[in-house]
């Protein structure tokens, strides 16, 4: 079991960022000389570029007592790097009316001292600020920087390119996020800054461990921390090992996790202003102790974070704290006791309203209840967990969608204005033809064939954004109707082809009806696998599962992707008995032989599924029907997983009649047929979508069934 863990590297494209401090690399870096006031502005900056500070606040109250004595007299280069840094710091360490007072000065400088250099810090200050705000702010600051030229103070180019890096890798923009932040370390290995060399090897192992390739994000961060080390860099330090040890969590190093977060924590407890940091650490030591079996430790780093949490002002990381200690006491035979602590953290997350964050706590919840033998309320648990995660995988599809739609719109809106553009050459070629054919006849044909040359490239240019606008069209039309990852149907299609199927039984006699089988299928233990073996062999396992059951069934019928690791078989005309050969053959091709994965692994996978007969257009809806075989479903994963449960009847039923399937079976209304699936110890069958094919050639075919 994977405890409750806390990081502050941003998770892309969810807003707002759950669970994470903003990670926010720009240029400034402080040293840890103790401040006074008679250190010279420039100098301080200087020392700042070339050593880095201890934290945000430290760095500030050091940068605010060299503050000038007389604006005045003061270089307006000098005043507006001052100003700049101050607000910056002032933001990271969360010193807010300060930051924006340092940027209402600076644009103070940009109005009245026409300070080109003042404008493009202010944009600066102002894109660091929208990081909290909506994504549609963050996008229209990010445009704002990026309009700008390339700027010639060393300081403001790299400031430039890492905080265009930071926006963009906020926004899921992963591959211009790499491309920014690599200009910036040109720029601080080229002009000898080694705290903003620091920086953007920070920024690069947070780019690559948002989009998952977390070996490459270890080694720069290894990198990040050697020279932060050596240039005595601390607030640097402390974020890099934090980002490091999510990664090493993720990969499953917990050697290598735990020193990093017992170097982390003495760090964060002796210096001022990192707060924050140390309880994201403390909460990270408990999840570590109790995915290592030592709960005992788990409960006192889960107790030291509980301190150290602000109820108020951060109420996920106190549930956070309770959540562990909750996993530690389940593990410790305090079962009622863990679990309630486990129940007040989701009903703190259902406050705040972060449904990520509560989808977490449910999964950890399933697997407490588990633990503690409570196999019902886990199985209730479960139940809840993933709806709502369907929500979220929902929720995600709108938008991906959305983003398709708006560059599909952005080149349409392209297209027309070349459209435009050509028909305004025309005309204005058409006025010139007849000014010089009033001057000269001589010149006509001349002119005539210049209209013909120009009428015909217009005319090629028509034919081409044609020829591309059917492109794009089926491209979408695809899109819409499969599963990106897996090439499985997606939902959308297949509740509409239910709906199809639904309407045109309706319209035939009775007597021509055909019968509907609907299976929904799910992979057992399906977290387990990207926890052990990470997020890309889960995904292989999917996309070879939807080749198998694709290879296994006929024509006419569908695989379609209902959700996560859910699949839905749509098999028309095909009756109770077909149902148990499709639901024995599923079993079969999805047990053996093992999935391979991309590491060069075999892994044996296993499925659960629950199946039903639907008389489509006959009153019952198929969504009443695939309510009865998600419960079947339940009932096959409630029986010892690894089998389908087929529930035949022809009655509907409601929600609360559902939850109690046996009964309804023990009392005559629907008859449940259970098939099993692969044993464990089974010999292997021959491999990937070939063993598919051959169990579906060696079985008789299926009859279609009418009403």
């Amino acid at each position: 079991m994977v405890s409750f863990a806390r990081s502050p590297i941003r998770l892309p494209p969810r807003w707002p960022r759950r669970r994470s401090v903003a990670w926010v690399w720009l240029a400034c870096g402080l040293g840890a000389l103790p401040a006074h006031a008679a250190e010279p502005i420039d100098e301080v900056l200087a020392d700042f570029r070339a050593h880095g500070y201890p934290s945000p606040l430290l760095a500030l109250e050091r940068l605010q007592q060299a503050a000038p004595q007389a604006p005045n007299v003061t270089p307006l280069d000098l005043r507006w790097r001052h100003e700049s840094a101050v607000a910056d710091l002032a933001w990271r360490a969360g010193n807010h009316p300060t930051a924006r007072a340092a940027a209402e000065r600076l644009q103070t400088l940009v109005d009245s001292e026409r300070c080109a250099p003042c404008a493009t810090a202010l944009l600066l200050r102002q894109q660091q600020q929208a990081e909290s705000a909506s994504p549609a702010e963050l996008r229209r600051r990010l445009a704002a920087l990026a309009a700008l030229p390339e700027p010639s103070d060393v300081q403001l180019r790299f400031e430039w390119y890492i905080g265009r890096a930071t926006a963009e890798s906020t926004l899921g923009d992963y591959e211009g996020a790499i491309a920014n932040a690599l200009k910036a370390s040109e720029v601080a290995t080229q002009h000898g800054r080694p705290a903003d060399l620091v920086t953007s090897l920070g920024m690069l192992a947070v780019i690559n461990a948002s989009r998952r390739d977390l070996h490459r994000a270890i080694e720069y961060a290894r990198q990040g921390v050697a020279l932060a080390r050596d240039i005595g860099f601390k607030y640097a330090l402390v974020r890099l090992l934090v980002n490091h040890s999510y990664s090493l969590a993720t990969l499953k190093e917990n050697v290598e996790r735990k020193a990093v977060l017992e170097e982390l924590l003495p760090l964060t407890e002796s210096t001022r202003g990192l707060q924050p940091i140390r309880l994201n650490t403390l909460i990270n030591l408990a999840a570590l102790s109790n995915d290592t079996r030592d709960h005992k430790k788990a409960v006192d780093y889960a107790l030291r974070a509980e301190r150290a949490s602000d109820r108020e002002m951060d109420p996920n990381g106190y549930a956070f704290t309770l959540a562990n200690r909750g996993v530690a006491w389940v593990h410790q035979g305090r079962f009622d006791e863990g679990l309630a602590l486990v129940r007040t953290s989701i009903e703190i997350a259902e406050r705040t309203g972060d449904k990520r964050e509560l989808a977490d706590l449910i999964e950890q919840q399933v697997d407490a209840l588990e633990t503690a033998g409570r196999t019902q309320a886990a199985l209730q648990a479960l139940r809840r967990w993933v709806t709502l995660n369907n929500e979220l995988t929902a929720s995600q599809r709108e938008q991906a969608v959305t983003q398709l739609q708006e560059t599909y719109a952005a080149q349409q809106r392209a297209r027309e204005i070349e459209t435009l553009r050509l028909d305004n050459a025309r005309r204005d070629t058409e006025l010139q033809l007849r000014s010089w054919r009033e001057r000269a006849w001589a010149a006509a044909a001349v002119l005539v064939a210049l209209l013909a040359f120009i009428t015909w490239q217009r005319l090629a240019r028509s034919r081409s954004i044609n020829r591309g606008l059917r492109s794009d069209v089926a491209r979408l039309s695809d899109e819409s109707q499969h599963d990106a990852m897996t090439g499985a149907c997606n939902r959308r299609y297949g509740e509409a082809l239910l709906q199809r199927l639904q309407e045109d039984n309706a319209k035939l006699p009775e007597g021509r009806r055909r019968r509907v089988s609907l299976m929904l299928l799910d992979v057992d233990h399906f977290k387990r696998v990207n926890d052990t073996h990470g997020h890309a062999a889960g995904d292989a396992v999917l996309v070879e599962m939807t080749q198998r059951l694709q290879a296994m069934l006929r024509d006419g019928d569908a695989v379609v992707r209902w959700g996560g690791e859910e699949f839905l078989l749509i098999l028309p005309g095909t009756d109770g008995a077909g149902l148990q050969v499709v639901a024995e053959r599923a079993l079969a091709v999805i047990g053996q032989p093992a999935f391979g994965l991309p590491q060069g692994k075999q892994l044996p996978v296993r499925a659960s599924a629950g199946g039903v007969v639907w008389r489509a257009g006959q009153g019952v809806a198929w969504a009443e029907s695939l309510a009865l075989a998600d419960a079947a479903l339940y009932q096959a994963k409630a029986d010892g997983r690894n089998r389908a449960v087929c529930a035949l009847s022809d009655q509907p039923f409601v929600e609360a009649e559902l939850a109690q399937l046996g009964s309804l079976a023990a009392e005559g209304r629907v008859e449940l047929v259970t098939v099993t699936g692969v044993a464990a110890d089974a010999p292997a069958a021959t491999s990937g979508v070939a063993a598919a094919t051959a169990a579906a050639a060696a079985s008789p075919p299926r009859d279609t069934a009418t009403a």
